[in-house]
């Protein structure tokens, strides 16, 4: 059974691949933990830290178990967003083996047939199994939370203490409600002394706190606790609001409804007939009461309480199965259970359709890597691609891509840019025109935009779509061009950020750089591989972005390039 479910999450995944912004951090982080190793200074946090700090341990963790397989698509020289799957299906590996453990455990307590239709509940819906390979936080503390729940339900409390400790303290703070109100019941029903319970979670802490507050700090080269920082921005300073609000009731009328599908209806009769599910159910549901609280909502934050729910839903089903025979209403209710898991199956196909084609960001870049494989180019991206698929997985290792934020698409602002990877709206549109002396458009990526109702037709529900980005090539890449060093004077004057960025002086400092190793004697018989010298040139940008130039040259008079060798003379030694 847990071996259908990976297969099933793992069709999930490669229908839809890319990733998005909520994911960006972990996935990234793991992208750089494999293939930057010890090269900390280039990691993608340090560029993109994010609103709150994260954690480095659920990417660590993902990096080690996912490296013997990255190596060999290396030695094979696979393309390097086939590592980014591995990862991915690494991570839902892990999920279906903790749910496993959760299945066999409800197995040993309610029978085989709650486990089989806990199974094909969860089979037949969507977002657990859609979620299941994303590197979110949740997600990635998802093993551990089936482990505790497992372990409550044994009434292994010094395991469930310590499993729980690190849900909290490393992954997410919130789930102190859920883990909290779990141990207020042992403890109120005798199942855990107090003196026992104070001793494993004081321990538990200083180790857990101890760990994180170690392995991250070397990450974020600084000290500190990342879920103590998340807990204290989104809950204590409640700015997780910015982010938008829902009302109070929306996880009870919206997310669990669509993540249980129509398996929601049976969780209150199951509640009634078994007693033995009421207080883990019961207690799940208070926990998404009580976080209800904090205004910013996302269907993921509860995502935790749904394998309980679904163990309520298995209950009722299975006992209606085990007496279909005895009245004509018991059959129609049979049918009616093995009916909702149908209505369930083509809820999840829409759902996945759907998906499916919210992702414009990772299909144009892909589109994009399909087009031109040439080297070093310089792409800008615009900040619905960046949230909308691209990551280090799917970059190639000698472009540069640039992330600038509300870039003005005019002349000026575009003049180092081999292609321009623009979200298609109005502003954009107008802008845009005005480049159509220095572009072309050579592809166009749609979306999903609405979902229209047609009755005259067969299939009454129809998925509309929109163009949502836009391809645009540089027109005179068609010949060779001589740099701009005007342009790239007036960036290192007015934006330093650009200057750093600019495929101008990249190729400038690349060029200079390897005839200075050609004329070093030490490095006369060297051959230094490809990559080894990407990362020099990248750390010597980084050095020049961080002078003042003008202490070493006259901007306003100096050729540019010349300024360039002669401040790469003084880095370099």
């Amino acid at each position: 059974m847990a071996l259908l479910l990976l297969v099933v999450a793992a069709a999930h995944m490669f229908y839809t691949p890319f990733t998005k912004v909520e994911e960006s951090f972990n996935i990234q982080a793991t992208h750089d933990i494999l293939f930057l190793k010890q090269n900390f200074s280039h990691y993608d946090h340090h560029e993109f830290p994010g609103v709150v700090p994260r954690t480095f341990i659920g990417p660590l963790i993902l990096s080690i178990l996912s490296s013997p397989i990255v190596l060999i698509l290396e030695f094979f020289s696979f393309p390097k967003y086939y590592s980014q799957y591995v990862v991915r299906f690494v991570l839902l590996t892990l999920v279906t083996l903790s749910w496993k453990s959760f299945r066999k455990t409800v197995v040993s307590v309610f029978g085989k047939q709650v486990g089989f239709w806990l199974t094909i509940i969860t089979l037949s819906q969507f977002h657990f199994i859609f979620y299941m390979s994303r590197t979110l936080p949740n997600i990635l503390v998802l093993p551990i939370v089936l482990l505790a729940l497992t372990a409550w339900f044994k009434k292994e409390n010094n395991r469930f203490i310590w499993l729980s400790g690190v849900s909290i303290l490393i992954f997410r703070s919130e789930l102190s409600i859920l883990f909290g109100l779990l141990l207020l019941h042992n403890l109120f029903c005798n199942q855990i002394k107090f003196k026992s319970f104070l001793h494993t979670t004081i321990i538990a802490a200083f180790a857990i706190l101890s760990i994180t507050i170690c392995i991250d700090s070397f990450f974020w080269n600084k000290l500190i606790w990342p879920e103590g920082k998340v807990l204290w921005y989104n809950t204590i300073l409640n700015k997780s609001s910015e982010w938008g609000t829902s009302p109070f009731l929306w996880y009870f009328y919206s997310a669990l409804p669509r993540a249980m599908g129509f398996s929601a209806i049976f969780v209150p009769f199951g509640l009634y007939l078994e007693r033995r599910i009421r207080a883990l159910c019961l207690i799940s549901l208070m926990f998404v009461l009580l976080y209800s609280f904090l205004p910013h909502k996302e269907l993921r934050f509860i995502i935790y309480v749904f394998p309980v729910l679904n163990v309520s839903s298995a209950c009722y089903c299975s006992a209606i199965w085990k007496n279909y025979q005895k009245s004509a209403l018991n059959r129609l209710k049979a049918v009616v259970c093995v009916g909702h898991i149908f209505l369930n199956f083509g809820f999840t196909m829409f759902l996945l359709l759907v998906s499916s084609v919210n992702y414009p960001g990772g299909e144009a870049i892909q589109k994009l890597n399909s087009i031109d494989s040439s080297p070093n180019q310089y792409v800008h991206v615009s900040n619905l691609v960046a949230q909308s698929g691209l990551t280090r997985f799917y970059q190639r290792g000698n472009w540069i891509y640039n992330k600038t934020e509300n870039l003005k698409y005019n002349a000026e602002s575009t003049l180092a840019f081999d292609y321009l990877l623009v979200e298609q709206n109005s502003k954009s549109l107008d802008e845009i025109n005005s480049l159509q002396m220095n572009f072309i458009q050579i592809d166009q990526v749609y979306c999903f935009n609405k979902i229209s109702i047609q009755y005259k037709y067969f299939n009454p529900v129809s998925i509309d779509m929109k163009p949502c980005v836009i391809i645009l090539k540089r027109k005179t890449q068609i010949f060779k061009r001589e740099p701009d060093y005007e342009g790239l004077r007036r960036l290192a004057i007015e934006n330093i950020k650009e200057f750093r960025n600019s495929k101008i002086m990249w190729r400038i400092v690349e060029e200079y750089h390897n005839s200075r190793l050609s004329k070093s004697k030490i490095n006369k018989n060297t051959s230094v591989k490809a990559n080894e010298k990407q990362d020099e040139i990248k750390l010597l940008i980084d050095k020049i972005s961080k002078l003042d130039l003008s202490e070493y040259c006259d901007l306003e008079k100096i050729d540019i390039k010349e300024c360039l060798k002669t401040v790469i003379d003084v880095v370099e030694g």
